[in-house]
């Protein structure tokens, strides 16, 4: 009895170790391929020095089998290649992408081996299956590309765009062949007829845009709105939940059109005359943003259109009352300083003007100079306001008040000497508060 213990331990432990051996031993599949040719197969390989080297195994394997089926998707190809850049491989690759994806539920996971180094992972795929599951996939993606079609060609709206960019994408898998189909009694290359249907819709969408105005001024002309109005170019009727993109100054905005087929955008004051001008077109990028996830999209290039309006200079005339001591100035001094500095902005005039500047200007002395060894200390004040002449609204109003001016020989000089302080904080104020923002617009 004890023997047979004895000798029972020791064939336990040869078994174990034998087992242990064997399991170290990697699977035939990885020294040497496989070579059932009514399968493709795909091994892939990822060192344990990576993130994830199982998952990364995974897709090399399948990687492997998309280029199989590449080879022979590329063997049987009649396609046309307008739409992949006039390229075979182009859609060669999207057609293997996109069958990839409908197939991955078919692939057949055979093993997965890891060792030190890393992990294999072995997939394959039975070619008879594939070719029964194209064929099915195939039919179901015609009848369904075709109900998409005829969605979109029910009422036209912007939701027809997004029907025929659906039914592209059912048949992308199988672009490697002619798709022959019945459509109102019509026969028509599937592909073809999608096509077709969208650059047909593409063209029927008009943007048109308009303003109240031909002509916008500096400085005055605030929140004008740009009116872009969406309509069916066939029917006339207004196209609502369509998505706009507009390019201004080198800015670009998302805008939509209303239930009335209406997008608006509101134009910036402006300070300086120029030509302001936007470009505008259908946003199919945003429209079919859901879509585009591994998937061409079908359209080419939007319909641009533009739109243009001139900024004019505001015509302008200065009401200048300019005091030194209670005394009028001979010559005014915040006067020519304030003209200078917006020449650029403004066109002044003698008679009818759009705005009208006043300017209330004095100065005044505060104390007694002591003796001649203190100068004369003189304070100057200056109003400035600009008025809308149209609607009576002043759009700026400035008030600087006791800037010290000083002459050790004359009060008229000290006030000379406010003066020409004064005009320097006056532009400055114009150009921060109304030249200088205004300005950033006008980039």
């Amino acid at each position: 009895m004890l023997k047979f213990k004895k000798y029972y331990a020791v064939i336990l432990f040869i078994y174990a170790l034998l087992q242990f051996t064997c399991s170290n031993n990697p699977p035939i599949w990885v020294e040497k391929r496989p070579d059932e040719i009514s399968f493709w197969h795909g091994i892939g390989f990822a060192s344990k020095e990576i993130d994830n080297p199982k998952e990364i195994a995974r897709e090399r394997a399948i990687y492997e089998i998309s280029s199989q089926i590449k080879i022979s998707i590329s063997s049987e190809l009649d396609i046309v290649v307008n739409d992949f850049n006039g390229s075979v491989e182009s859609a060669i690759s999207s057609i293997t992408k996109s069958r990839v994806q409908l197939l991955l539920p078919k692939l057949e996971l055979i093993d997965v081996y890891e060792t030190k180094d890393g992990t294999y992972f072995y997939v394959r795929l039975n070619k008879e299956k594939y070719k029964t599951e194209m064929r099915r996939l195939r039919q179901n993606a015609i009848a369904t590309a075709i109900n998409y079609i005829e969605q979109a060609d029910k009422v036209f709206t912007i939701e027809s765009l997004i029907w025929v960019q659906k039914a592209f994408n059912e048949i992308r898998a199988f672009n490697d062949e002619p798709i022959e189909i019945s459509y109102n009694k019509e026969k028509f290359n599937l592909y073809s007829l999608i096509k077709e249907k969208s650059s047909t819709y593409k063209k029927r969408i008009l943007i048109e845009a308009s303003m109240n105005k031909k002509s916008l001024v500096t400085l005055l002309d605030q929140d004008n709105t740009l009116i872009l109005n969406v309509m069916d170019k066939v029917t006339k009727e207004s196209l609502d939940a369509v998505p706009i993109k507009l390019i201004a100054d080198n800015l670009e905005y998302s805008l939509i059109s209303n239930s009335d087929g209406i997008a608006y955008h509101i134009i910036p004051t402006f300070s300086k005359p120029r030509f302001y001008n936007a470009y505008f077109e259908v946003d199919t990028d945003r429209l079919l943003s859901t879509l585009k996830k591994n998937n061409k999209v079908l359209f080419d290039a939007p319909l641009k259109s533009s739109f243009s309006i001139e900024i004019l200079k505001v015509k302008a005339m200065i009401y200048s009352s300019e005091k030194n001591l209670n005394k009028p100035l001979e010559n005014a001094i915040i006067k020519p300083m304030v003209e200078s500095s917006m020449n650029t902005h403004v066109n002044f005039v003698d008679e009818n003007p759009e705005i009208k500047i006043y300017i209330e200007a004095n100065t005044e002395t505060k104390s007694v100079r002591n003796d001649n060894s203190f100068p004369y200390f003189v304070y100057g004040t200056a109003t400035v306001v600009f008025e809308n002449v149209f609607s009576g609204e002043r759009f700026f109003n400035s008030n600087i008040t006791n800037v010290k001016g000083a002459d050790f020989n004359s009060q008229v000089i000290a006030g000379i000497r406010s003066y020409e302080k004064l005009s320097k904080k006056l532009v400055e104020q114009l150009e921060s508060e109304i030249l200088l923002v205004q300005s950033d617009n006008d980039k």
